[in-house]
């Protein structure tokens, strides 16, 4: 006698929920907290260990791809890059290239501290300088990538010591601004800081989201009590590249009262 197939409370669940509601438990949880691809794999593997049945397991991989991917109603996807490639490159090269020659060199990229401290990423080319069609090549991968929002996290210190209370924004650098969101948070008692998105600007499903889009971005820190230095505000040298890879360590801020 064949002994009766026993099943997992976790697969009779799913196999009555609808491939809708599969779509949004199996990776809303994924969307809603970081975007970043490390997550989306880690959620399937879990899903996948409660899943014995193949077929639900692979239409739970397919809404799950088509979701992330923005292909579908539900959850909603998550705002992209309104970022024109050839009209923000245009806009750059018009403030930073000051001789005019369609390269940017270190010392013109010192006017956009975070395009300065990222010069390796644009510079493919390794000529110590970026050219335009370098340029637009990087905005475009930002673009059309899939991962749109990933999770940030700052370490703001003054004068060596944590900076509790302060307001961190990060703000789009001027030719990336119309189509970039910015972004900010508050620091906790070790200085640490989550920074989001406001959620005004984001869809219902992502309200709640702790994210920053990909891009380049001046940083404004202040405090409501203590005195922070204007170049580090309103006329900030900070600035920050924002990747996928931004997710690995937080950004640290260190500032100094004098």
């Amino acid at each position: 006698m064949i002994a009766p197939q026993r099943h997992d409370r976790h697969d009779v669940n799913i196999a009555k929920t609808s491939w809708r509601d599969l779509s949004a438990k199996g990776v809303a949880n994924v969307l809603s907290g970081g975007l970043v691809r490390q997550s989306f794999k880690r959620t399937l593997r879990r899903c996948r260990h409660h899943v014995h049945n193949r077929r639900t397991w692979f239409a739970m991989v397919c809404i799950s791809f088509l979701t992330a991917s923005g292909c579908t109603s539900s959850p909603t996807a998550a705002p992209k890059l309104k970022v024109d490639p050839a009209k923000a490159t245009e806009a750059a090269f018009a403030r930073l290239d000051t001789n005019g020659n369609q390269q940017i060199s270190q010392e013109e990229a010192a006017g956009c501290p975070a395009l300065a401290g990222s010069m390796q990423r644009f510079d493919t080319d390794g000529s110590g300088q970026i050219s335009t069609d370098e340029f637009e090549a990087e905005l475009t991968r930002w673009v059309e990538e899939l991962t749109r929002i990933v999770s940030v996290r700052c370490l703001v210190t003054l004068d060596g010591q944590p900076l509790e209370g302060a307001t961190v924004k990060f703000v789009p650098v001027p030719f990336l601004a119309d189509g970039t969101l910015p972004a900010s948070g508050k620091t906790s008692v070790n200085g640490s800081a989550s920074i989001g998105i406001e959620g005004k600007n984001l869809p219902d499903d992502f309200k709640r989201l702790k994210g920053v889009q990909l891009g380049l971005y001046q940083i404004e820190i202040t405090h409501p009590q203590t005195m922070v230095p204007e170049k580090y505000n309103s006329a900030t040298t900070l600035g920050c590249l924002v990747t996928r890879k931004t997710t690995d360590k937080p950004v640290v801020f260190n500032l100094k009262s004098r």
